[in-house]
């Protein structure tokens, strides 16, 4: 029997897996829908075909353009076809993309006043969100030098880069819109500024948990990796998703006159055409999820997975909470020599009591035997009662809960590499349930 071609079988199977989706919810005339966007063009490479809908139905849209992609200067020597100075040719795409995002926009029928543009810097969110908070330093741009917004830049010009403003500005717009639907990027998406996003935006809802109805949040992936397949213009075929633990993608099917119209307005962005079949790629029909945290209920361990590049995994990661005492043990699943382990394990606790500018941000560094545990950017002298073991199968964290300020939500995320093996986790929200009276 004639075998057929590995690249015939692939996208066989991909037509059968994309076929099984269950379809996205119906868009009701009702509802508000706010898009996340961390780049001028994200948007309409995401959403185009959901926008054309939501329109054609008087829902109201409104995007919220998190950057304004400054920091993709060989698109714009491509584009202008001369080599520019660094800063000036940053301050220029940046204005060349959010003119870009607004004819798009208007394409698809949009007005300029669905428009939030919050200019904060291109590269920078996922590290704005790690470190630069209340009392340290700004975030400065390594293209512009800028640590703050400049005149008529964002809706709070002159704010310094830091996340207690992004937070602000995010607020504002989600309070203004009273979104009833929210679509973000994922955090298994592979650029930074758009983990940066989702993160930022789930702090303002948990912020604004008793000011607004909670909407709903649904997630998109942009950045996927494993797209080399698909990465030119063909309508017919559909996208790969990513690796992800964390829930099932719906399909919003699009008819051909959707198609070509969002192909249109994705030519607008004619600074990215350098990718021109990547950004193609994604006229077609698009794929959400709804997003689904994880919790810790009692004394029940949470078991997460650590994979490799090729989305193979390499360890398993078991969180729980006892005696005062959050537990991280990760299990290799491969004997290793710990003299050879490095990584970095993020802990972030959230408790509204505290308030976001106070938010425990704790962090552990560590080469074999030897680590680290900065606090809020600081390195610290004394353990604090954080403990850490490493050895040939597993590596355990302890941090006390009081060091966390007790929070209702964390965000972890860890990076670890074992001789050439390298795993990681992607930022993970997880929700502590209180424990009852009969459980304490």
């Amino acid at each position: 029997m004639r075998k057929l071609p590995a690249s015939i079988v692939l996208l066989l199977l991909l037509q059968i897996s994309v076929y099984a989706l269950d379809t996205l919810e119906e868009i009701r005339p009702k509802d508000t829908i706010l898009i996340v966007a961390p780049h001028p063009d994200d948007a309409v490479l995401a959403a185009g075909g959901l926008i054309q809908k939501a329109l054609k139905k008087k829902t109201k849209v409104k995007v919220v353009y998190i950057t304004s992609g400054k920091h993709n200067l060989a698109s714009l020597i491509l584009y202008k076809k001369f080599i520019l100075k660094r800063k000036k040719g940053a301050l220029g795409l940046g204005r060349i993309r959010k003119e870009e995002s607004k004819q798009a926009a208007h394409m698809l029928g949009l007005k300029e006043n669905d428009l939030f543009f919050l200019d904060y810097p291109d590269s920078g969110i996922l590290k704005i969100f790690k470190k630069h908070w209340k009392d340290a330093v700004p975030f400065k741009d390594s293209l512009t030098k800028a640590t703050q917004l400049a005149d008529k830049e964002g809706i709070s010009c002159h704010s310094l880069y830091k996340g207690e403003n992004i937070l602000r500005d995010l607020e504002k717009v989600i309070i203004d819109i009273k979104p009833d639907k929210i679509f973000v990027p994922s955090p298994y998406d592979k650029n930074r500024d758009h983990i940066g996003s989702y993160l930022f935006l789930r702090l303002a809802l948990f912020d604004l948990e008793n000011e607004i109805t909670m909407p709903h949040l649904y997630l998109y992936l942009v950045h996927r990796g494993g797209l080399s397949i698909l990465e030119r213009y063909r309508p017919k075929d559909y996208l790969l998703t990513g690796k992800d633990d964390s829930g099932k993608w719906k399909i919003l099917k699009l008819s051909e006159d959707e198609i070509n119209k969002k192909k249109d307005a994705i030519l607008k962005f004619k600074s990215q055409m350098y990718c021109k079949k990547f950004l193609l790629s994604f006229a077609n029909d698009e794929l959400f999820r709804e997003n689904k945290d994880l919790e810790i209920i009692g004394d029940t361990p949470l078991t997460l997975h650590l994979y490799n590049r090729r989305s193979k995994p390499l360890a398993n990661m078991a969180v729980s909470i006892d005696n005062g005492f959050l537990h991280i043990n990760i299990v290799f699943k491969k004997k290793t020599e710990a003299k050879y382990a490095k990584g970095t394990i993020y802990v972030f606790g959230y408790n509204k009591k505290k308030g976001l500018n106070n938010m425990s941000r704790i962090y552990l560094s560590f080469r074999a035997e030897k680590w680290n545990l900065y606090v809020h950017n600081k390195k610290m002298i004394k353990a604090r009662g954080v403990s850490f073991r490493i050895n040939q199968y597993s590596c355990k964290m302890s941090i006390p809960m009081h060091e966390l300020d007790n929070p209702r939500h964390l965000f972890m995320q860890a990076d670890i590499s074992l001789e050439l093996n390298a795993m990681s986790i992607p930022w993970q929200i997880i929700n502590i349930e209180p424990k009852t009276p009969a459980e304490s």
